[in-house]
């Protein structure tokens, strides 16, 4: 009868559970090595995500100084050219001022004449003229007189009556005086021709 092979483990059991021991060991380590990769490459993205934010805040504070620059810039050439605004608006308005007034006044000028003229009146000219008149004793001192002269027409002599009373109430009027009234001999109406002269108050 033929026996059967037995196998018999040459290695000892001591090399056997070294051998494990290293495998185990090897893989711990790979293990430990891959984890601290990881840890490595996590802590390098967060490294560089904050550089990130620090470069972009910088970023934005050099643009917030740039700007604050040019704000500050324009800020000054504002403040500049609303001094020269103001100084010319303040010689603008000491010019305009009087011209305003001027029209003013000649607004309530025409504005009177045309209630006071009565019907059957019509107005064709209106002159205004400023004279110098000297007074005092030495003729020194000029005074200037405006000078309003009307002229027109008018059904009647009555009617160029009523406007002189009326003018004279005027008190754009200080002095009326009629300078001329005559029949037209050219039309067969009774039509009549006036002058009438004032001085503006």
């Amino acid at each position: 009868m033929a026996q059967t092979k037995q196998r018999i483990n040459l290695y000892r059991p001591v090399l056997i559970s070294r051998r494990l021991a290293a495998s185990n060991r090897s893989w711990v380590m790979g293990a430990a090595v891959v984890l601290t990769m990881a840890l490595a490459s996590v802590l390098m993205w967060d490294v560089k995500q904050r550089w990130d934010v620090i470069k972009e805040i910088s970023a934005q504070k050099a643009e917030r100084d740039r700007l604050y620059g040019q704000l500050t810039k324009l800020s000054d050439q504002l403040a500049s050219l609303t001094r020269g605004a103001s100084a010319q608006a303040t010689t603008a308005s000491a010019e305009l001022l009087p011209l305003i007034s001027q029209r003013t006044k000649w607004i309530d000028l025409f504005q009177d004449v045309s209630v006071r003229v009565p019907d059957g009146v019509w107005l064709v000219r209106m002159d205004v003229k400023t004279l110098d008149i000297p007074q005092g004793r030495g003729r020194t001192m000029i005074a200037k007189k405006k000078i309003i002269t009307l002229a027109g027409f008018a059904q009647s002599y009555a009617r160029v009556g009523q406007l002189l009373l009326a003018l004279e109430q005027s008190p754009e009027f200080s002095a009326v005086l009629l300078k001329s009234a005559e029949r037209n001999a050219a039309d067969t109406s009774e039509r009549v021709d006036f002058e009438i002269a004032g001085e503006l108050s």
